[in-house]
């Protein structure tokens, strides 16, 4: 980081994301469809960007970290309640076991996944 302050690190990362995003777009959106919405591409990128560096990987752990600067990023995005978490694994990890750790921080979610790796013994035991 250029300064040991969280505001400062946000502020220089948004300049950096925005001009880039300037230079590469004719509009400064990464998309050109659709109505602007209430948050940048550049805020988004930023947050995202934040987020990584600070090891907030999860959706939910970076919106609330944020929170704290909502002067700096009025429009925080909500969480989209779509992709929540994933991982990936080497070949040779079982995509049971992935599932099982993947899903034991999270309850009351519709998941998607193969339904050849799923049996009624598996589903009761994700479901508990």
């Amino acid at each position: 980081m250029m300064n040991s302050t969280l505001p400062t690190f946000c502020l220089y990362t948004y300049v950096i994301v925005d001009d880039t995003l300037k230079r590469l777009t004719k509009t400064g959106r990464a998309h050109a469809t659709g109505p602007a919405p209430e948050c940048s591409d550049s805020e988004l990128c930023t947050l995202l960007l934040i987020g990584e560096s600070k090891g907030w990987d999860v959706e939910m752990e970076l919106l609330s970290n944020m929170q704290a600067y909502r002067d700096m990023f009025p429009h925080l995005p909500t969480q989209s309640r779509l992709i929540l978490d994933f991982e990936l694994t080497s070949a040779n990890v079982c995509d049971l076991q992935a599932g099982r750790e993947l899903l034991s921080g999270h309850r009351n979610l519709d998941v998607v996944g193969d339904k050849a790796y799923i049996s009624q013994a598996h589903a009761c035991e994700l479901a508990a």
